[in-house]
């Protein structure tokens, strides 16, 4: 609950600190960054990562914090540990505190504390003033979008699938059976059935014969009746090959997408449980 004096409070902190975190911000960047520039002959870069926009800024936060952590280690508040990932730029040019003046170790230190203060004071304002407590709801209110978007386009594909799934019995299947005298057994799963298995077959097929992939042996869809037969696709016609990959990769692309609704769903669902009453 909001309270004028916990808004007074953070407003003269952010009003106190501020004004010390710019003018350190100014010296690390003029002063303390170039005599280190000149001292060591070299021209520091970006941190990673960093958009090009942000390396100035962020150069200034990667030095400080460095010469903070380094001073720590100096009076023994902090132990030496050597970054695998992305190490300081004032690391990487072997940077020691021997020729550093304590005026700017100081301003480091300084720029260091007051910028992590802004920081906390400026999430302790949003959340005094319900500013994150309306971002909650809309992020909330963005997810259930994202999942209805999600469960649209699985069901979508999962149509199409059902759609052409009697074109591929009538037209084609059909045809299979009765120009080679041989009947393809079903199986006992409703998506993974024998008109899968037979579109399946044709689309890979195709896609070996444009030398997309190559077929192996232990492949799973050279498990269906076309193989034993020598199929051949080169008297099927361009529609029901091209019907074939639509029908293969929809049934597809309807179990990555159902795969990541619900995935979705069970995050909005544990975020909701987590922070709904609060």
């Amino acid at each position: 609950m909001l309270t004028s004096t916990e808004f007074k409070v953070n407003l003269y902190c952010i009003g106190f600190i501020l004004p010390l975190l710019i003018i350190s911000l100014f010296l690390i960047r003029f002063k303390i960054i170039n005599n280190i520039e000149k001292r060591y002959n070299i021209k520091l870069g970006k941190p990673l990562f960093i958009p090009a926009q942000f390396a100035a800024l962020a150069k200034c936060f990667n030095v400080a914090d460095y010469i903070t952590y380094l001073y720590l280690i100096k009076i023994g508040l902090l132990k030496f540990r050597e970054r695998i990932y992305n190490k300081p730029l004032l690391y990487e040019i072997n940077y020691t505190l021997k020729d550093e003046s304590k005026f700017n170790i100081m301003v480091c230190i300084l720029f260091s504390i007051t910028h992590r203060i802004n920081i906390a004071a400026f999430i302790f304002l949003a959340y005094i003033t319900g500013t994150i407590q309306e971002a909650y709801l809309l992020f909330i209110k963005s997810l259930y979008f994202t999942n209805f978007i999600l469960l649209y386009i699985s069901l979508s594909f999962l149509l199409i699938y059902l759609i052409i799934t009697p074109i591929i019995k009538i037209k084609i299947l059909k045809k299979l059976e009765s120009e080679y005298n041989i009947i393809i057994k079903n199986s006992f799963n409703f998506i993974y059935n024998r008109y899968f298995y037979v579109s399946n077959h044709i689309k890979d097929l195709y896609l070996s014969e444009k030398n997309i992939f190559k077929l192996k042996k232990g492949n799973y869809i050279l498990k269906s009746e076309l193989t034993e037969i020598q199929y051949s696709i080169k008297n099927e016609s361009k529609f029901n090959i091209y019907i074939c990959i639509i029908h293969s990769y929809s049934v597809r692309l309807f179990a990555i997408f159902i795969f990541i609704f619900i995935f979705a769903i069970s995050v909005t669902l544990d975020i909701a449980y987590i922070f709904g009453d609060k």
